[in-house]
Order: structure tokens, then C-alpha cells, then sequence
């Protein structure tokens, strides 16, 4: 198989979603498209191939299913919820026959308990809507474990973030502006789809 982004995408978008979204968690699924863009840029970047991933608040592991399209040394799938990671073994299974998934750990525990390294980070982290400052809690966790990090935030929240990133002395090389489709499948959702603005920042420790 030749790999494209759109390509990519296309897998990455026949990967199961939360059967039933767990609201105080903020479960929403990536968005395939999204998905391709954050992990293409990161291939580019040199930071997926022979590398170690670690994929925060992984879910249904659509993210870290991605980078392994791109070879890396080992991915690490940390999540709190046992129910999506039955679903992430399911997804690990429908790839199986494309790409080597041998080369995986999987743990349930607040992120919060774990303490590994990594070369890179990807996560879609809660938006915080429902947990005060829980975008931050995700990264002042990511700053400690890794030099590069990749995750998805409100657009009106940016400003706040770079501001924090900088405050533990990470800069932002890269921001990809996102009108991105929340699937209305919570009970209190009046519609099908609603787009919000998200924003990818590419993070990386400023060694200067």
C-alpha cells in the first residue's frame, strides 16, 4: 500500500469510535482528516519513524494506530477508560494485516499516575468544558515526559497555552487551524454534526 495522507485518513476513519461517549471525560473522537494532518506533519518533522510515542488520553487509539503506519520503535497507549481500550484492541486487530502492531504497550491509568518518557507525544486531550483546566493538567503532564508534543486545543484558548507553553519553556513551531466536527451522538446533542475551531500545536522544548 502507498501511503498518502488522504490515504492515511481513509484508514484511520474505518478504526471504531466510543460506542457510548463519556461525558465528564470529554470523549470526542478524533476526526480522521485531523487525525492524517497532526500525524503527517509529525512524520515530516522526523519525530514518528524509530521513535518511542506515547498517545495521552488515547481512547479508541486512533492517533497512536496512526503512527504506526510510519514504523516507529514502540507506541504507548495511556488512557483511564478500560472500555475504550477494549475498543483500541479491536482497532489494533482491523490493522493488523497493514501494518505491524506488535510493537505496542497499552495501560489504563489517569495520566496523571503515569511517569514514562517519550520521543513524542501526540494526544487529543479534554477541551476542558467539562473539567476545569484539564487541557492543562494534559500538558503540564506531557512537558514533563517528553521534549516534543503534538495535541489538538480550542482556538480560544491558543493565546492562554502558548502563554503556558512558554511558561515551562516550550515553544510553538507549528499551528494548524481546524474547523473540526463534533458528531452529535450524546443525548444532549440537537444536532448531527457541530463544528467548532481547534487548533494543532506542534510544541517543542526550547533549549535556548
Amino acid at each position: 500500500m502507498k501511503l498518502t495522507k488522504s490515504r492515511l485518513a481513509i484508514e484511520i476513519s474505518k478504526l471504531d469510535t466510543f460506542y457510548s461517549q463519556k461525558v465528564r471525560v470529554e470523549q470526542y473522537s478524533t476526526d480522521s482528516e485531523v487525525a492524517a494532518t497532526m500525524l503527517w506533519l509529525a512524520q515530516e518533522m522526523g519525530d514518528i519513524t524509530d521513535k518511542n510515542i506515547l498517545d495521552m488520553g488515547a481512547g479508541t487509539g486512533l492517533l497512536g494506530l496512526g503512527t504506526m503506519f510510519f514504523n516507529p520503535k514502540c507506541v504507548t497507549f495511556v488512557d483511564v477508560d478500560q472500555d475504550a481500550l477494549d475498543i483500541l484492541e479491536k482497532n489494533k486487530e482491523k490493522v493488523s494485516q497493514l501494518i505491524d502492531i506488535t510493537k505496542n504497550k497499552v495501560i489504563c491509568s489517569d495520566i496523571k499516575d503515569y511517569s514514562s518518557p517519550a520521543d513524542t507525544i501526540i494526544t487529543n486531550p479534554p477541551f476542558g468544558t467539562k473539567t476545569r483546566h484539564a487541557d492543562r493538567d494534559f500538558l503540564k503532564k506531557a512537558f514533563k515526559l517528553s521534549s516534543t508534543i503534538y495535541s489538538l486545543h480550542k482556538s480560544e484558548t491558543i493565546a492562554y497555552i502558548k502563554t503556558f507553553a512558554n511558561k515551562n519553556k516550550f515553544k510553538v513551531t507549528h499551528e494548524i487551524p481546524f474547523s473540526y466536527p463534533l458528531k452529535g451522538t450524546l443525548s444532549h446533542h440537537t444536532r448531527k454534526i457541530k463544528r467548532i475551531n481547534v487548533t494543532l500545536l506542534r510544541m517543542s522544548l526550547d533549549d535556548g
